[in-house]
């Protein structure tokens, strides 16, 4: 049954909800100090080791209210790139290629 026929058959009107595109990738693409700062700043989701993360447009000028460091900033461009809405770090993702590794202690 489509939802156009159960929103018939209901006499209800269903709204459109918004998808968004997530990417995973390692949590080494962000510095420790980064990385550890999540548990302090409001994120959208996170277990022991791992951390959901809306992009924000870092070329808006509201982007400026932020203090987005530059490793987050340059991973957040990326996203951006490929139309992703959210990150999802997690310390055993993969790695991306094109984004710069950080050694943690």
């Amino acid at each position: 049954m489509t939802s156009l026929s159960a929103e018939l058959r209901l006499g209800i009107t269903m709204k459109k909800l918004p998808v968004n595109d997530y990417l995973t990738l390692s949590a080494f693409h962000l510095s420790e100090e980064t990385f550890c700062c999540f548990g302090q700043e409001p994120v959208l989701a996170n277990n022991f080791a791992s951390y959901f993360v809306e992009v924000i447009n870092v070329y808006a000028p509201s982007a400026r209210h932020y203090a987005i460091p530059e490793d987050l900033e340059k991973v957040m461009q990326y996203a951006m790139s490929l139309g992703i809405t959210l990150l999802h770090f997690d310390v055993t993702a993969d790695e991306i290629e094109v984004l710069p590794r950080y050694e943690w202690s």
